[in-house]
């Protein structure tokens, strides 16, 4: 028997508990530490543990004043003319990524209409309009729409407000929607190489991912199996991010080289193998003397 409605009634139930499980507020700001110096506020947010420090700043570097928000609480407030901008910067901890799903804040404009825009490390992700009535710019949390890509680092979050004459604006309860994981290693390439017999080559991972461990191997004569290097006369940095081979042979012709990368809470990575040419030094003919 076919149970088409049951069946769909169950993805949905499925889809929308992963919405929910991915939509964790990670950061929340009612701004009830209503102590604004200029143009720094950092007050006391509820953050996501990775999230390691967060502040707002304006783009007019004027003070933040404590104006009446959401539900009569405290809101933060700016007035300034015409066009201007809030700024949360957060700082995720160093070896994480954040991806942002959502968002929502509450928002006033105590004269005439004015729009706003968001953006995300420069990508616009929303826009609206604000009225006198302050109002949520959505009654649930407001998907990111394009997504977003992963961010480590530093975050730049940019409410631009595009307003005419002056005013007073306002915003209350800003929330964060995101998921925060290990910036896992990625797999990387490295160019093949050609080296005289003797000399000296470095393989190096740029920018490894933080809190990743290494280990170097060899495929002798790039058919036999992958075996662990050590460190030795001709190798040196064998489980670190740098591969030095010093006092090339010519028995290392062909040879291929990887690097295993590993992380906590992250897939085992490979990079790309690396095929070895070594040219043997021209022979010095005996010379005889009579």
């Amino acid at each position: 028997m076919k149970n088409y409605p049951f069946l769909c009634w169950m993805f949905l139930l499925l889809v929308l508990g992963l919405k929910a499980q991915a939509q964790q507020v990670v950061y929340f700001n009612d701004f009830e530490a209503n102590s604004f110096p200029t143009n720094g506020y950092t007050g006391s947010p509820t953050t996501h543990p990775y999230i390691s420090s967060s502040s707002w700043t304006n783009s007019s570097n004027t003070n933040f004043t404590d104006e009446v928000g959401y539900n009569n609480s405290v809101g933060m407030g700016l007035n300034l003319n015409g066009s201007f901008s809030y700024f949360l910067t957060l700082t995720i901890a160093p070896g994480y990524e954040i991806q942002i799903d959502a968002y929502n804040f509450w928002r006033e404009k105590n004269q005439a209409n004015a729009g706003w825009e968001m953006k995300i490390n420069g990508n616009s992700v929303d826009s609206g309009d604000t009225q006198p009535d302050g109002d949520f710019i959505s009654t649930t949390p407001k998907l990111a729409n394009p997504p977003l890509p992963p961010f480590s680092g530093t975050v730049t979050i940019e409410i631009k407000i595009n307003g005419n004459g002056n005013g007073l604006y306002i915003i209350d309860d800003f929330s964060l929607y995101a998921v925060i994981t290990p910036e896992c290693p990625e797999a990387v390439s490295f160019p093949d190489k050609t080296l005289c017999e003797g000399n000296a080559w470095t393989i190096a991972i740029e920018n490894p991912a933080v809190g990743s461990t290494f280990q170097w191997q060899v495929n002798v004569g790039g058919f036999g199996t992958w075996t662990n290097l050590s460190n030795d006369f001709n190798y040196s940095g064998v489980d670190t991010a740098i591969l030095q081979i010093q006092d090339i042979p010519t028995n290392f012709n062909n040879n291929l080289y990887r690097c295993v990368i590993t992380k906590t809470a992250c897939a085992t990575v490979e990079t790309i193998p690396v095929a070895l040419t070594v040219i043997p030094l021209p022979q010095t003919p005996n010379i005889n003397y009579n």
